[in-house]
């Protein structure tokens, strides 16, 4: 009775609220969703929207000046211009949750130092994540699109496959150059060793995955007769062994027994069609969940001049490994 006596008759909670933390949680989310050279909003929208007045308002921005996380310059009636952000602290200060990652599984060099180089630049800029994989690119961009991830990394045929253009466009995405998810040795062709390639006919298709789809049609025609089995992708080589398939395209990977010592032969793709559908779809490209507008000041600090070359190394690493 005492405390419902208490509740009853004790004031209510109405007018802004005051508290600094709120506020330079939401200060620090608007400036990461607007970017170096955008303008905050007004007080009044701060005052009308979160409940912030103008005093808490100047508190919240020092605390985010001084701790290195914002820099503002006030241009009177057009507002506050962000000059400085530090995206690590501004995330630390939002009160965000950790970035998720969605990665493709551990396998082809090429890909595994993408992911590598991405988390290593998250960390060095203080930005909590997780790591997650799933097999199949179609797959990573839906949970991203759908909120269930932040950030997805898939070829960039997924992307043109998966996506309509005006949905391309209004998706946050890094592109990078060609071969940065297949590199021209890790995407190759496997027959047995006794196999004579012309007399090819049988060829392994995974029919759940468009790049390959894209890559065996225009490596093996199917105007010229050949006869498509469906097969998993990485289980390729397997099949071919098996004799269930002549032929089938796989994306390489760091194996413990080289194909080549297995009775297997690997080549590269080199029909005219194949190698062009290589150079647009082999991109690797890294897609931001399109409702976490924050998430666009991420991708604009990923510094991943050196991936070519890190690249290469582990692509140079790998074989000699194996």
């Amino acid at each position: 009775m005492v405390t419902k006596q208490w509740l009853r008759d004790a004031p209510a909670v109405t007018g802004p609220r005051q508290g600094i933390y709120p506020a330079m949680r939401r200060i620090a989310r608007d400036a990461l969703a607007l970017g170096v050279g955008s303008t905050l909003p007004t007080n009044m929208r701060y005052l009308e929207e979160h409940g912030i007045v103008a005093g808490t308002m100047q508190r919240a921005l020092a605390a985010l000046e001084t701790s290195g996380a914002l820099v503002v310059t006030s241009r009177g009636h057009l507002g506050r211009v962000i000059d400085g952000l530090d995206v690590g602290a501004a995330w630390q200060a939002s009160g965000l949750p950790p970035i998720r990652l969605l990665f493709p599984p551990s396998g082809p060099p090429e890909v595994d130092t993408l992911s590598t180089l991405i988390s290593e630049q998250l960390t060095a800029h203080r930005l909590p994540h997780t790591v997650h994989h799933a097999r199949g690119g179609i797959g990573r961009l839906r949970a991203t699109q759908q909120g269930e991830h932040d950030f997805a990394l898939v070829s960039r045929g997924v992307l043109t496959q998966a996506l309509e253009p005006d949905e391309a466009e209004a998706v946050p995405v890094r592109i990078f150059g060609p071969g940065t998810y297949y590199a021209p040795e890790t995407l190759v062709v496997v027959t047995r060793d006794t196999q004579d390639p012309s007399s090819v006919r049988t060829v392994a298709i995974d029919e759940e995955s468009y790049d390959h789809v894209a890559f065996t049609r225009a490596e093996f025609p199917p105007q010229e007769g050949f006869r498509y089995v469906p097969c998993p992708f990485t289980k390729v080589p397997a099949m071919v062994l098996r004799g269930e398939v002549e032929a089938g395209i796989w994306h390489r990977t760091a194996t413990f027994v080289p194909l080549e010592l297995t009775g297997l032969s690997v080549r590269q793709l080199h029909r005219p069609a194949a190698v062009s559908a290589w150079e647009a779809l082999s991109p690797a490209v890294i897609v931001a969940c399109p409702i976490r507008s924050e998430l666009a000041s991420v991708l604009e600090i990923l510094n991943l001049v050196d991936l070519a070359s890190r690249q290469r190394a582990a692509l140079t690493r790998g074989w000699e490994e194996g």
